[in-house]
């Protein structure tokens, strides 16, 4: 009969353990014990079930109701292995609040920097409690599919034996990015790195799988989208404890002279700007107040860059794009620009999705952003689509003659009850329609109030670049939202790209912004 010990070996976990119950505690079977309102845990727990549940689930199994939805998948936290540790173990309090305060590019896991300081170390021991909660339920669940009989206090002390982190490996100084010092950073990156990474960085398309028996590809150097960031320290943990769960290693280079060679060596690969362009950080976006008589002066606002997450990640995903805004008074004007080198508005092509933007509002301080809302924290949407089949009465007679056609010159089989049709020549206008959505989370996507908004859109497509212009009234009879100078409201931006298969939740959304008229 193996032992608990034998249990721990065999997962091999690297999290952090935090046990906060007595040992005599039962287990919940759904991973959440009922927590005292005076239990530290209480607001860690309401964060994470307003923000984080909708992905990684309740009880962190990593199956919310987004979660169907995302690529790579949320992290199951009762596997025990998460992947940016710092040292032997799992990661420390404060490294878990940095993952959450970044986010992960390359990932769906968005910056939460704008929830702050307090927030995030509540959140961080509640996900610390999940875990260590959720390890220690797998060894019991495979205690009992062995026919063992392992108490429940005993699981969690395994868990907390084996999740608990060692001490953190400090950063190798910073090495002098000489000629010798490269020279030495490259020998070992070859030796040690280049077969999965490749001799440029850009690593191979080759899909590896992890333990939780989930694909996942190496990390492309060259295009700087690092889980842990391009710093000298996060690197130097990379390479030292490798990313457990995954292909990723631990690397033994135990000589500081020679993992500082290497760090710096990695870091010639990495774009300077990687984190500036694609770390999400909350932006104020202030809408002037300027005359619109003549039209909208957008050299008159102030234009701020938005760094856009794929939740299912693509090489032609739309990572960035560009917000405006602007407003008379009367009305209020946001102009959105990202980059796209096809206009997808052509329909019966290889193409079957549109390109897509849409504007996202909430009135509440820390709303909801995945889900869209949430019950009774709902979100107002405007969204514009190039491309809406409703609007395309008459092109379907492009694949195929209808009774009533003409054809090479002359009329053929006329028929007096249909009307006369002749074929399209071009492409369909673009569309200038706006769809008002009221979301009040994912799992209600279906009950989501629809309707075609007050808002008006002015699109253009030029030069690989999509402009779309939003222009509604500050108070809109039809509608909930009312923009108040002022008064902040919470706007994110989602947009899709029709190329690349985009469609529904298959998108790329921004954290909240704030919007304020001055």
């Amino acid at each position: 009969m193996r032992s608990t010990a034998d249990d721990v070996r065999m997962h091999r976990p690297t999290l952090l353990a935090f046990v906060l119950f007595a040992a005599c505690q039962q287990v919940g079977e759904d991973g959440r014990e009922a927590v005292p309102a005076a239990n530290p845990l209480a607001g860690g727990r309401a964060i994470y079930e307003t923000h984080c549940a909708v992905c990684h689930g309740d009880g962190g199994a990593g199956d919310g109701a987004a979660a169907p939805f995302l690529f790579p998948n949320a992290r199951d936290f009762s596997h025990g292995r998460f992947r940016l540790v710092t040292g032997e173990g799992g990661p420390t309090a404060e490294a878990l609040a940095t993952t959450l305060r970044r986010g992960i590019p390359g990932s769906s896991m968005p910056s939460w920097e704008w929830l702050g300081d307090a927030a995030l170390a509540d959140v961080t021991a509640y996900v610390q409690h999940l875990a260590s909660e959720g390890f220690a339920r797998r060894l019991l669940s495979e205690s009992a599919e062995r026919g063992e009989t392992l108490p429940a206090s005993e699981a969690r002390e395994a868990a907390a034996r084996v999740l608990k982190p060692g001490a953190t490996l400090p950063a190798p100084p910073a090495g002098q990015p000489d000629e010798e010092t490269l020279a030495l950073g490259r020998t070992i990156y070859v030796r040690d790195c280049a077969s999965c990474h490749g001799m440029d960085g850009a690593g191979d398309s080759k899909p590896r799988w992890n333990d939780e028996g989930k694909f996942h590809w190496v990390r492309d150097f060259t295009a700087g989208y690092l889980k842990g960031g391009a710093s000298r320290a996060a690197l130097s943990h990379r390479i030292r404890y490798g990313m457990p769960g995954t292909s990723m290693p631990a690397t033994a280079v135990d000589d500081p002279r020679e993992l500082a060679a290497l760090v710096e060596y990695v870091r010639t690969l990495i774009p300077e700007d990687s984190d500036a362009r694609l770390v999400q950080r909350r932006t104020r976006l202030v809408a002037r107040k300027t005359s619109s008589e003549n039209g909208w002066n957008w050299d008159e606002s102030e234009e701020i860059e938005i760094a856009l997450a794929p939740l299912w990640w693509k090489d032609n995903s739309i990572v960035r794009a560009s917000v405006a805004a602007l407003h008379d008074g009367e009305s209020i004007a946001i102009c959105v620009r990202w980059p796209d080198w096809t206009p997808d508005n052509r329909p019966f092509t290889d193409v079957l999705c549109s390109d897509a933007v849409a504007l996202q509002f909430s009135t509440a301080n820390a709303p909801p952003l995945f889900g869209m809302g949430a019950s009774g924290t709902p979100t107002s949407i405007w969204h514009w689509k190039c491309l809406r089949l409703e609007e395309l009465a008459g092109e379907l007679d492009l694949l195929q003659p209808a009774p009533g056609v003409h054809s090479g010159g002359h009329v053929a089989g006329v028929r007096t009850d249909v009307p006369l049709y002749h074929r399209s020549e071009g492409v369909p206008p673009v569309s200038r329609g706006v769809e008002r959505i009221r979301a009040e989370g994912v799992e209600n996507a279906r009950a989501n109030e629809r309707s075609e908004s007050a808002a008006e859109v002015e699109p253009n497509w030029a030069d690989g670049e999509w402009t779309v212009v939003f222009v509604r009234k500050l108070q809109a009879a039809e509608e909930d939202l009312t923009f108040v100078p002022g008064e902040p409201v919470q706007l994110a931006i989602a947009a899709w790209n029709g190329a690349s298969g985009d469609r529904g939740a298959t998108k790329s959304i921004s954290i909240w912004q704030e919007l304020v008229l001055e």
